[in-house]
């Protein structure tokens, strides 16, 4: 495979692993992980995904897929209100930058969220081998978690 091919074939998997995060697409979502996946939560904080400090990562396809399944979807957003748009996608080597807009409803306030993210993800054979998650962690203490919003 050239190195266009690559490339086109990295920004592919990412566009497809967040098409199938939006859609509840738990398959998709596994076929576009590597069985050994890390994911990185945002630094400093820390803060995963159900508002709490500690883990700096978490890994495996199986756990993220969880993490997914139970959190995501059930926890955070209302099932079937998000949409992913894609603003930019770059990648250069291994490396896949990708800026995009969550939109959801939430669960705890049924309140609109809309927040703006940048992920960056290693590649490797043709699915994503690791990623980490950079967001405005004030709007979701706020919006997700009912944080700071005295």
């Amino acid at each position: 495979m050239s190195t266009r091919e690559t490339l086109a074939a990295n920004k592919a998997v990412v566009r497809k692993y967040l098409q199938a995060v939006a859609g509840f697409d738990l398959d998709g979502i596994r076929e576009c992980l590597a069985e050994n996946v890390v994911q990185h939560y945002v630094a400093p904080s820390y803060m995963v995904d159900d508002g709490q400090h500690g883990a700096q990562a978490i890994a495996s396809r199986d756990a993220i897929v969880e993490e997914i399944r139970s959190c995501f979807h059930d926890v955070l957003y209302r099932r079937g209100t998000v949409t992913i748009e894609i603003q930019s996608i770059i990648a250069e080597g291994d490396h896949v930058a990708c800026r995009f807009i969550l939109d959801a409803m939430t669960v705890r306030a049924n309140a609109h969220y809309r927040n703006f993210y940048n992920f960056f993800y290693r590649c490797e054979a043709g699915r994503v081998a690791e990623y980490w998650e950079y967001l405005d962690t004030k709007y979701a203490d706020r919006l997700l978690w009912g944080k700071g919003a005295e």
